[in-house]
């Protein structure tokens, strides 16, 4: 049985989930609903040189940030870089890119230190746009992560625990309603979102976006079993500053959502919260990342780890 199909309007020919393109660059198909964007709640410039971001800020023209499948930081890049500089320019019909390492400020003491991103210069803003809306890039080489310099505010608020209700739509609205009325209660919490935005009226909406979804676990341990737990996601004011957004969410994982009938609510903080070592994301996709893991095809689901 022949599972290809041509795509000639494109020069690209699709076969077992890989697609050809005509200068004989091969990346992993995107799924139907297209690869996961990892909600990124903390600096994508974090722990980078002052002289890092001063200089990547003043760059002028279209530029993005791209990072490696299971990212850490390493003083000589070299090689990372080679691939990127060979691979993008192919992956986008474009003569050359310029793709610049970061430069850690400390020596964290982490499984996978940061500065993870590297800089994207040198391209055009019609090569970026299709690059950041894949999103993610397997190739035979290397797998990697494209995203805009203007880094999207993040919709993920936290993870809770502990609620003792099931996964159906109403177990759901309960763990909104739960929440909303916690951070309601607090006039702090409104009054900060007003605060940082331009537009009131949309700040003071934001709230009433909150959405509960269920992700069942596996817990560590000789025992085995499960546990289920709930991302917590809202749509922010487009006006208010990342790093405000990144307080108000920190402030919200400080509280508990105590339920009366089925528990407290306690979000995972610290070491406790999850965070996917692949892709880097806080909220686990809920569908496959292109993973490198035995071979450049094989999508794997991610790895959480502790940093």
């Amino acid at each position: 049985m022949d599972n290809s199909s041509d795509n000639s309007t494109a020069g690209m020919r699709t076969e077992a989930g890989v697609i050809q393109m005509t200068n004989g660059q091969q990346y992993t198909a995107p799924p139907t609903r297209g690869f996961p964007h990892p909600e990124c709640i903390e600096s994508p410039l974090r722990n980078t040189t002052d002289r890092n971001r001063a200089d990547w800020t003043e760059e002028k023209g279209p530029k993005g940030l791209v990072r490696v499948y299971r990212a850490k930081y390493a003083a000589n890049t070299r090689d990372t870089v080679s691939k990127l500089t060979y691979v993008i320019p192919k992956l986008v019909d474009v003569p050359k890119v310029i793709i610049s390492p970061p430069t850690a400020r400390d020596e964290l003491e982490e499984r996978l230190p940061a500065p993870w991103n590297f800089l994207i210069t040198g391209i055009s803003a019609e090569a970026l746009k299709k690059l950041t809306d894949q999103g993610w890039w397997s190739t035979p080489t290397i797998t990697f992560y494209v995203f805009d310099n203007n880094t999207p505010l993040p919709r993920y608020i936290m993870m809770l625990q502990n609620l003792c209700t099931g996964t159906d739509n109403e177990a759901c609205k309960f763990v909104v309603r739960l929440v909303k009325d916690q951070l309601k209660s607090l006039k702090e919490a409104s009054e900060f979102l007003i605060k940082h935005s331009s537009d009131p009226k949309e700040a003071e909406g934001a709230l009433n976006t909150i959405e509960a979804k269920p992700l069942e676990i596996a817990l560590p341990g000789p025992d085995g079993g499960t546990d289920l737990v709930r991302n917590i996601y809202f749509t922010p004011p487009t006006s208010i500053d990342f790093h405000r957004l990144l307080e108000w969410c920190s402030a919200a994982r400080k509280l508990t959502y105590d339920s009366r009938r089925h528990g407290t609510g306690v979000p995972r903080v610290g070491r406790d919260q999850f965070f996917c070592i692949g892709c880097k994301g806080y909220d686990h996709p809920h569908w496959p990342l292109p993973s490198p893991a035995s071979c450049w095809m094989v999508r794997g689901r991610g790895q959480f780890g502790v940093r």
